[in-house]
């Protein structure tokens, strides 16, 4: 396995451990206080953490079988058995480990972000973008099409959601998952002038 392709499988794991602990419960928390939720398709969240899981090589039928006892643990109001997290913390420990043999160079820091750019699990933190920037060269031309048609999206649902507001044109149109909007603004106009990306919307920032 190539050195980026190994990073890949970190950050995509890393992901996948964070949508399990602190993503997958958040649908059964009772905040009625009229006891447990109970969900009518519990697959609708299986089945986008399984096709997650199928990028990452580990045992797929281990896995398929502790995530539904973790929902049916969540479910029924009682604490995961931790199988799950176990099956990923000892992948990510591996990974960790086989990482580690890899020596410490420029090539190898330029695989981990080219990494960090092929998976989409952290796309949302901005900051990427100066990867990309910095490692134009190697890039797959997708890559940059992506992140267009993600701000085309996002442009247009913030226009349409806030059409009859007066100070609807003067508002940042995403939203800063990390609170650094001053920091993401700057990552994201880099990004722009770059790989000149002509207007998509009228983006205006207000740094306050």
């Amino acid at each position: 396995m190539s050195v980026r392709k190994l990073f890949a499988q970190y950050f995509r794991c890393k992901n996948l451990i964070c949508l399990v602990q602190a993503i997958l419960p958040l649908p059964f928390l009772d905040v009625t206080g009229k006891g447990r939720r109970q969900l009518d398709e519990p697959s609708a969240l299986i089945e986008p953490l399984v096709l997650k899981a199928e990028r990452l090589d580990i045992d797929q039928t281990r896995f398929k079988k502790a995530l539904k006892k973790q929902v049916d643990a969540l479910a029924a109001g009682k604490a995961p058995t931790g199988d799950l997290d176990s099956l990923l913390l000892a992948y990510q420990r591996e990974l960790e480990d086989r990482i580690r043999q890899v020596s410490n160079t420029l090539d190898k820091a330029r695989a981990a972000l080219l990494a960090l750019v092929d998976v989409e699990a952290y796309a949302e933190t901005d900051q990427v973008y100066e990867a990309m920037v910095t490692l134009d060269d190697r890039l797959r031309p997708e890559a940059i099409a992506k992140v267009v048609r993600r701000w085309k999206q996002a442009g247009s649902g913030k226009r349409e959601r806030e059409a009859d507001r007066w100070s609807a044109e003067d508002d940042i149109w995403w939203t800063s998952l990390d609170n650094r909007k001053s920091i993401d603004a700057v990552s994201r106009y880099r990004f722009r002038d770059h790989f000149a990306i002509g207007e998509i919307y009228a983006i205006k920032w207000r740094p306050w």
